[in-house]
């Protein structure tokens, strides 16, 4: 019985030379390197631009918060400037008390409680009010009419 090793061995295709072998793996290498490059940079520009992306997305997000944190506090400010205004509006003011005033020779210049007007109007300064010839009392301030009085007395 033969042998493997004992067949006859056919060599018809010529084997490079050790040299080419050489050369041949040293090509595969610097092309496996090549690819292993080529593979880390395409990885790299795919992580960065899904960096980008998710970073993108949270500055959109927090670019729309803002703007509904700001349009609530402008709402709210807008209301609460409306209730203050409301409020001043339906508040009676206050004026100062009329005083004497003393002049540097002594003289003392009395202060009118108000000013009669030719046609029979009153404005009393202190009370912020203007009584009309026929009793209507008038606000200075709202220029609302407040009552009507008696003035036949």
């Amino acid at each position: 019985m033969s042998s493997y090793f004992d067949l006859p061995k056919f060599n018809w295709l010529p084997r490079p030379s050790m040299w080419r072998e050489a050369q041949d793996r040293a090509q595969r290498q610097a092309d496996i390197k090549a690819n292993e490059d080529l593979t880390n940079a395409i990885v790299d520009k795919l992580s960065n631009v899904a960096a980008v992306n998710i970073s993108s997305k949270g500055n959109l997000a927090a670019q729309a918060a803002l703007k509904r944190v700001q349009a609530a506090t402008k709402a709210k400010q807008e209301m609460q400037q409306a209730e203050a205004a409301k409020a001043a509006a339906d508040t009676e003011p206050s004026f100062p008390t009329a005083k004497d005033v003393t002049l540097s020779d002594g003289t003392v210049i009395k202060a009118t409680k108000g000013i009669t007007l030719a046609g029979g109007t009153r404005i009393d300064p202190n009370a912020g009010t203007m009584t009309l010839s026929d009793g209507t009392l008038i606000s200075l301030l709202t220029g609302r009419k407040v009552e009507k009085v008696d003035v036949t007395t």
